[in-house]
């Protein structure tokens, strides 16, 4: 059984993942048919077009600078894989936030008058969820907001070893990001084994990628294990069947449980269902 939040994150890895694939795929094609092609430029042998009028290289430049393009692609994916995590983490905790405000009635965090009255006129719970997810978020290390989930559910995940190895990841993602796809100090520290020289381009494989992914959807299953089975149970499912018949019009009690159970691996039940669509449409002109 999966929130609504671990269903994006696969659909945001699937994403990332396919188009490395693609571009990767796209390369070798483009290379196999570049090699069949007389010795001219990319103009002269695309024709004088858009995209290839935008760089115009000979042919055999290109090939070999294609390399580069899909190493580029190829970081940009891990950096990616890495804020699909953290986008897990803001939709999971404002999930929580909304489902359960009584979990932070010992937070001591500070709000003035301003900031409330603003949105009384609107959804004030979604926007406080999501007001407080950021405060508590921003700037944050992965692993520190593990262990705020953590401690605000009482919960020990156990997986101390994949935090670690996964903080190790953040520190690529912020050299990618923030250093020209270099190594800084900080990822040297942190990494020593993998990387010991600082100022260096960053080197990237597809073993990386796909661990960093499965790394990824290891530690949302750990965390969201106990969220789901304690507090968002049967939401979720009940706000898809909610989207879906607002979406497409779909109130077919067989059709619903097959879309919730094969995005959220969840066997809903009739009544479940049928309390949702009661509420929508009760609802429905909010």
């Amino acid at each position: 059984m999966h929130s609504l939040a671990y269903f994006k994150l696969v659909t945001n890895i699937e994403n990332e993942i396919r188009t490395y694939w693609g571009l990767a795929t796209m390369r070798e094609f483009g290379a196999k048919y570049l090699n069949t092609c007389e010795d001219l430029s990319v103009v002269e042998i695309g024709g004088a077009t858009m995209p290839y009028t935008y760089i115009d290289i000979p042919k055999k430049d290109m090939i070999l600078q294609s390399k580069i393009f899909v190493d580029n692609i190829k970081s940009n994916t891990l950096l990616n894989l890495v804020t699909s995590l953290e986008v897990y983490f803001n939709d999971i905790i404002s999930r929580l936030v909304y489902l359960c405000p009584h979990l932070l009635s010992e937070n001591t965090m500070q709000w003035t008058t301003k900031e409330f009255v603003p949105e009384l006129e609107g959804n004030f719970r979604m926007w406080f969820a999501e007001e407080v997810t950021s405060k508590l978020i921003r700037n944050k290390q992965h692993k520190d907001i593990i262990n705020f989930i953590s401690k605000t559910i009482k919960w020990d995940f156990s997986i101390d070893d994949k935090i670690t190895l996964w903080d190790k990841y953040t520190y690529v993602r912020n050299c990618i990001a923030h250093n020209s796809r270099r190594t800084s100090k900080d990822l040297c520290r942190v990494w020593p084994d993998k990387y010991s020289q600082v100022g260096i381009p960053l080197k990237i494989n597809n073993s990386d990628i796909m661990y960093a992914m499965r790394l990824a959807l290891n530690i949302a299953k750990k965390i969201e294990e106990p969220i789901m089975d304690k507090y968002i149970k049967d939401n979720d499912a009940k706000l898809l069947c909610r989207e879906v018949y607002v979406r497409e019009g779909i109130d077919d009690i067989g059709i619903l449980k097959s879309i919730i159970h094969r995005n959220l691996s969840h066997k809903a039940k009739t009544e479940t269902i049928q309390e949702a669509l009661s509420f929508q449409r009760k609802t429905n002109q909010q």
